[in-house]
Protein backbone atom coordinates (compact mmCIF):
# COMPACT_ATOMS: atom_id res chain seq x y z
CA UNK A 1 0.00 0.00 0.00
CA UNK A 2 1.24 3.48 -0.90
CA UNK A 3 2.58 5.71 2.25
CA UNK A 4 4.17 9.18 2.50
CA UNK A 5 7.41 8.86 0.72
CA UNK A 6 10.57 8.49 3.20
CA UNK A 7 14.05 7.95 2.87
CA UNK A 8 17.30 7.00 4.73
CA UNK A 9 19.55 9.92 5.81
CA UNK A 10 22.65 7.52 6.07
CA UNK A 11 25.37 8.18 3.54
CA UNK A 12 25.31 6.16 0.05
CA UNK A 13 21.82 5.47 -0.21
CA UNK A 14 19.91 6.90 -3.14
CA UNK A 15 16.15 5.76 -3.43
CA UNK A 16 13.19 6.56 -1.49
CA UNK A 17 10.33 4.37 -0.41
CA UNK A 18 6.72 4.92 -0.99
CA UNK A 19 5.56 1.50 -0.33
CA UNK A 20 5.04 -0.01 3.14
CA UNK A 21 5.52 -3.84 1.68
CA UNK A 22 9.22 -2.60 0.61
CA UNK A 23 11.39 -4.83 2.51
CA UNK A 24 14.52 -2.73 2.38
CA UNK A 25 12.20 0.75 3.57
CA UNK A 26 10.93 -1.35 6.08
CA UNK A 27 14.81 -2.08 7.37
CA UNK A 28 15.25 1.31 7.80
CA UNK A 29 15.81 1.79 11.38
CA UNK A 30 13.32 5.19 12.59
CA UNK A 31 16.48 6.70 13.92
CA UNK A 32 17.83 7.20 10.44
CA UNK A 33 13.89 7.31 8.83
CA UNK A 34 13.35 10.98 7.21
CA UNK A 35 10.02 12.07 5.78
CA UNK A 36 10.20 12.96 2.14
CA UNK A 37 11.63 11.64 -1.33
CA UNK A 38 15.26 13.51 -0.40
CA UNK A 39 15.40 14.27 -4.26
CA UNK A 40 16.11 10.18 -4.22
CA UNK A 41 14.04 7.89 -7.39
CA UNK A 42 11.72 5.66 -6.05
CA UNK A 43 13.18 2.13 -5.72
CA UNK A 44 13.21 0.08 -8.78
CA UNK A 45 10.79 -2.30 -7.25
CA UNK A 46 8.17 0.78 -6.27
CA UNK A 47 9.17 2.13 -9.71
CA UNK A 48 8.10 -0.84 -11.68
CA UNK A 49 4.64 -0.79 -9.70
CA UNK A 50 3.69 2.87 -10.96
CA UNK A 51 1.04 1.52 -13.13
CA UNK A 52 -0.84 5.30 -13.34
CA UNK A 53 1.77 7.85 -14.54
CA UNK A 54 -0.38 10.94 -12.97
CA UNK A 55 1.89 9.85 -9.91
CA UNK A 56 4.95 11.23 -11.37
CA UNK A 57 4.37 14.61 -13.05
CA UNK A 58 7.55 13.60 -15.28
CA UNK A 59 5.86 10.59 -16.73
CA UNK A 60 2.70 12.51 -17.16
CA UNK A 61 4.75 15.16 -19.79
CA UNK A 62 6.53 12.74 -21.15
CA UNK A 63 3.41 10.58 -21.61
CA UNK A 64 1.99 13.53 -23.39
CA UNK A 65 4.57 14.58 -25.74
CA UNK A 66 4.34 10.72 -26.94
CA UNK A 67 0.82 10.82 -27.57
CA UNK A 68 0.53 14.49 -28.84
CA UNK A 69 4.19 14.92 -30.08
CA UNK A 70 5.90 18.19 -28.92
CA UNK A 71 4.71 21.29 -29.05
CA UNK A 72 5.41 23.59 -32.26
CA UNK A 73 7.11 26.91 -32.02
CA UNK A 74 5.87 28.14 -35.68
CA UNK A 75 3.15 30.79 -36.46
CA UNK A 76 0.41 29.12 -38.48
CA UNK A 77 -1.66 32.36 -38.03
CA UNK A 78 -4.29 30.67 -36.21
CA UNK A 79 -4.28 33.12 -33.11
CA UNK A 80 -6.34 29.79 -30.82
CA UNK A 81 -3.55 27.50 -30.97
Amino acid sequence: MKVAPFHSKLPGTDVHHDDDSCTVGNNIESYNRVSGTGRKTPTPAERDERVNPSDDPLEVLAAMLTQHGEPSTEDDGDPTT
